[in-house]
Order: structure tokens, then C-alpha cells, then sequence
């Protein structure tokens, strides 16, 4: 087992499996770089393994604070692929805070958070609550256009005057 891990750590991160990856990372999960948890993340989703990546990548945010937005946005893709929505979401969301929102990768997290809320959660009161806090800031985001007559009829739904 070390020496796999010595292999996985010698190896460039982009050119190991997930499965070499995730070994190495859960060895010493305290210890990686954000940098070799989007290279996870990025592996599990492409090799169809979102769910353990997502796992390994939920250990390191319990102890680590992102710097780099990306981590958070593959973190959601990982959530979303996984059936974890609501994880989805909150990952989305932060991600969303610090993003360059006329990115496309912003463009996806808007509509992704959009559409779990008020398609998969059934939490059309979540949903209108990111229109309300976020709309205006997310507007620039081309997908984000496509939930304003639902946000409309929401707030004349709940009678809303903003």
C-alpha cells in the first residue's frame, strides 16, 4: 500500500486514476493541496465516480476552507451527479458568492441551483429566496433569464411587492 501511494504522489495528479487518486488523497486527507482535490473531483466525475469523490472531497472541506471558487463548482457537479441536491446546491451557491459570473461554469451553477430547488427539492420557497437575495447579481448569467416569469408569478403568488 505505501508503495502505491508513493506512486500516486510521484505521479502527476492529472495522469493517475481516480482510483490511485482517491487512494492517495484518503491517506492523508489533511494534507492535500486544492489542487489535487479538483484533480478528484474532476477524475471521479469523468471516470463515473462522483459519489466517492464528492465523499473524499466532503472530508477535506470539513477541515479546509477553498480558495480557489472551481473547487467548489466541480464539488457541486460531483453533489449533483451523486442524487446529493441539497449538497449541490449549498456548494453552488458558494461557489456563485466569488464566481466571475460571465463565466460559463457560473452560467451552469445558476441554472443548477434554479432547477434543484424548484424541480428536484420541490422548494419553489428556496429557489425564490436565491432570486430575491442573488437575482440581481446573477441576472448577467444567460440561463439565469429563463426563471424570470417564474419568479414573477411567484411574488405575485405570495404577493410580494419587490
Amino acid at each position: 500500500m505505501t508503495l502505491t501511494i508513493a506512486i500516486c504522489l510521484a505521479v502527476p495528479a492529472s495522469a493517475a486514476t481516480f482510483d490511485e487518486q482517491r487512494e492517495a488523497v484518503a491517506a492523508s486527507i489533511d494534507t492535500q493541496s486544492e489542487k489535487a482535490i479538483i484533480s478528484l473531483l474532476q477524475a471521479g466525475i469523468k471516470e463515473g465516480k462522483p459519489t466517492q469523490a464528492i465523499a473524499e472531497t466532503q472530508k477535506w472541506l470539513r477541515q479546509n476552507m477553498p480558495k480557489d471558487g472551481m473547487l467548489l463548482y466541480h464539488a457541486g457537479q460531483a453533489a449533483e451527479l451523486s442524487g446529493d441536491w441539497k449538497s449541490a446546491v449549498a456548494l453552488d451557491q458558494q461557489y456563485l458568492k466569488t464566481a466571475d459570473l460571465k463565466s460559463a461554469t457560473a452560467d451552469r451553477a445558476v441554472h443548477t441551483v434554479y432547477s434543484l430547488l424548484i424541480y428536484q427539492l420541490k422548494d419553489p420557497s428556496g429557489a425564490y429566496a436565491f432570486g430575491r437575495n442573488d437575482g440581481n447579481r446573477v441576472m448577467v448569467c444567460p440561463r439565469a433569464r429563463q426563471f424570470d416569469t417564474w419568479f414573477l408569478d411567484e411574488a405575485l403568488r405570495r404577493k410580494d411587492p419587490t
